[in-house]
């Protein structure tokens, strides 16, 4: 058997002063590993960026309490459930001690360059932990999400645009809306977040490894969020950190939405992140058709729409693979996705929190009877409204089937996944579940 002295530690601080804050957090979390971590994962949510300096602080006090050579990385998240309690403000430390391999990296500028940057933060782990003789290699990661142009959020100019957009005949409209979207990311990083090209990239060179990870966000806004690596606050970026280790990994992944049974033929649009026809006809209107809404949705951006068509997101079917996406921002009569959309069929789901309750539970339920040292599940930001009080039924399951097993369940704009000889996935309203266990026994 081999010796297995692997620690894991959760804690977490909802102090409003963002230093004191990242220390309580970290002292609870690395006192439960020894005091000696190799490494520390951090998030919080985004109220701490909302001082000048907050999330600088923060990672300081996080940090305070570790050598400088013990890497961390993370970002800001919508929401968190861990032993201490379901919360949407705060901040939370996952430490991590004992025969563990380590090695982190990072890239910037992710919307311009995803693929290069994801090539080489893939080439680069694998290379710095391939002299290691541990049995498992899984890569943590964390990646910047959508973020809406600033002009979105002024009503003044929004209601600018939207007054002449509306009069343009469709093709018209497409090209100004192309040209917008091209102009605006040209001059301030804006937009998708490219996770699924950054990802396909990064996994490459790290086929024999598993991965989990999440794209960071804010409290639905869409307009700021960051991601954390050691004392830094990064924005438009990657972070990422390999573990190599004896212990058995366990990885599965669940849609978690029921098919409504429609399906729409649609015309894509930009770079085929927009849809601009359902079924022949303006893509926003007819979507609202569909679902019995009125229009003045259609005048809505993300922050004000989110609590009603997060509830009915599309999705289409490639290799077998199902991918789902939010419906969060009408420009003009286009939808605007937060990912490439490859098929010409898409497909209506439900959001649901039962199904998402199930998923988690028969999961646990397989690892139950195991020694877990650490539990990490990646859900998507709108989850919290759609869980309701049901959030508190979900660490209920956790509490019962983990056993006093540390975890942690994240809730941020997209779920990434990979196991070994697998590509990685970039999806939304699936649920990945991923455990270490004891080490696997050896001859």
């Amino acid at each position: 058997m081999v010796e297995d002295n692997i620690k894991f530690g959760v804690g977490m601080s909802q102090k409003w002063d963002p230093k004191k804050a990242g220390v309580e957090a970290t002292n609870k979390a690395i006192e439960q590993v020894g005091y000696k971590p190799k490494f520390l994962l951090i998030f919080s949510t985004i109220h701490y960026a909302k001082e000048k300096g907050g999330l600088k602080s923060l990672l300081k006090g996080c940090r305070r309490l570790i050598d400088d050579n013990v890497p961390s990385i993370g970002g800001t998240v919508t929401g968190f459930i861990c032993p201490e309690g379901c919360f949407t403000h705060g901040v939370v430390v996952v430490a991590g001690s004992g025969d563990i391999d380590v090695s982190a990296d990072y890239g910037e500028k992710v919307i311009y360059n995803p693929t290069s940057i994801g090539r080489k933060i893939g080439k680069t782990i694998s290379r710095k932990l391939k002299d290691s003789k541990k049995r498992n290699k899984l890569l943590i990661e964390f990646t910047t999400g959508p973020t809406e142009p600033t002009w979105i959020a002024s009503p003044r100019i929004y209601n600018f645009i939207k007054y002449f957009y509306k009069k343009l005949p469709l093709r018209i409209s497409w090209f100004l809306r192309d040209l917008i979207i091209n102009t605006y990311i040209a001059l301030s990083p804006s937009g998708p977040g490219m996770e699924e090209d950054v990802l396909y990239a990064m996994s490459e060179p790290l086929n024999k490894y598993y991965l989990i990870g999440c794209s960071t966000f804010d409290d639905m806004a869409s307009l700021k969020h960051y991601q954390f690596l050691n004392s830094i606050a990064l924005k438009d970026s990657t972070v990422a950190l390999g573990l190599s280790l004896n212990n058995k990994i366990i990885l599965d992944r669940k849609l978690s939405l029921i098919s409504l049974g429609k399906k729409f033929k649609i015309k894509k649009g930009w770079k085929d992140f927009c849809i601009d026809l359902i079924n022949n006809q303006p893509a926003s209107t007819q979507y609202l058709r569909e679902m019995g809404w009125p229009r003045v949705y259609m005048e809505a951006h993300i922050e004000q729409v989110t609590k009603k068509t997060f509830y009915y997101p599309l999705g289409f079917k490639d290799n077998d693979q199902i991918y789902t996406f939010p419906v969060g921002f009408f420009f003009g009569e286009s939808i605007v996705s937060n990912r490439k959309i490859r098929k010409d069929e898409v497909e209506l789901f439900l959001t649901s929190s039962k199904k998402t309750l199930e998923d988690v539970e028969n999961y646990l339920k397989l690892i139950t009877e195991k020694k877990t040292k650490f539990t990490l599940i990646i859900k998507g930001a709108p989850m919290i409204g759609v869980f309701g009080a049901h959030i508190n039924v979900m660490k209920k399951i956790m509490d019962y089937y983990l056993n006093n097993s540390p975890y942690l369940m994240l809730f941020g704009s997209g779920e990434h996944s990979k196991k070994p000889n697998e590509k990685a996935i970039f999806n939304n309203f699936s649920t990945v579940m991923l455990s270490i266990l004891e080490p696997k026994e050896v001859n």
